[in-house]
């Protein structure tokens, strides 16, 4: 997914957008996130269900 999309729904944790050469690597935008306590892990988890989707 794009870092612009992710940046919008994820707002409780640390997000780090990937060098080119990563993103290069892996053949689509990619990103970090660090997860920083278990609060509002759910934004986590809807964000992943999205990533799956846009897969398949």
């Amino acid at each position: 997914m794009p870092y612009e999309k992710i940046n919008n729904l994820i707002k409780y944790h640390t997000i780090t957008q990937l060098s080119d050469a990563i993103q290069n690597f892996y053949g689509k935008p990619c990103f970090m996130v660090t997860i920083d306590n278990d609060n509002n892990l759910d934004e986590i988890y809807n964000v992943l269900k999205e990533a799956y989707k846009l897969q398949n």
